[in-house]
């Protein structure tokens, strides 16, 4: 069983990545989990966990990842829980070492919340590893984004760090 599971792994990895002539192609799906630190409210610093999907293309070692993300806030303090859902790109350029792959990137997406919180923009900046056998990918990820309470112009400064963990094809 662990060698037909492996062999799927395997030929799953295979099958969906087209790199060829330096053209990469590789979607990315997985989840998330991590925590928000802010500095101007000290009682609202919530754990979140989520989900995302990226396709990585790119040419000779550079690639632009379109990305969608959403993530679940907890409920903390005077705050009810919320989620929030991004929509992006991010940039990396890709190290081949040799047992994995190391690629740190920098992106910008549009934030979106389903309540509490005015939509505004996210920046993200984070790095990811990718055994060269496992279809597998890690990665740390700090956001940042400031977004309005819904009806004021007062800002929530919110610093998150996460390590998301996803199937890359």
């Amino acid at each position: 069983m662990k060698k037909l599971l492996l062999a799927l792994g395997l030929s799953a990895s295979l099958g969906w990545a087209v790199e060829f002539a330096g053209v990469e192609i590789s979607p990315e799906i997985g989840g998330s989990v991590g925590k928000v630190v802010s500095s101007e409210w000290d009682n609202h610093k919530p754990m979140n966990y989520g989900a995302y999907a990226r396709v990585w293309v790119g040419v000779f070692d550079w690639v632009v990842a379109p990305q969608v993300k959403w993530d679940h806030y907890e409920k903390t303090g005077l705050f009810d829980s919320n989620s929030n859902t991004q929509f992006g790109a991010s940039l990396g350029h890709n190290f081949g070492l040799v047992v994995l792959r190391l690629t740190p990137y920098i992106g910008v997406n549009r934030s979106t919340f389903n309540k509490t919180f005015a939509d505004t923009i996210s920046y993200n900046a984070g790095i990811k590893l990718k055994p060269a056998i496992i279809p597998l990918a890690l990665s740390v990820q700090y956001t940042y984004q400031n977004p309005d309470f819904v009806g004021t112009n007062i800002s929530f400064a919110m610093h998150n760090v996460q390590v998301m963990l996803g199937l890359h094809f």
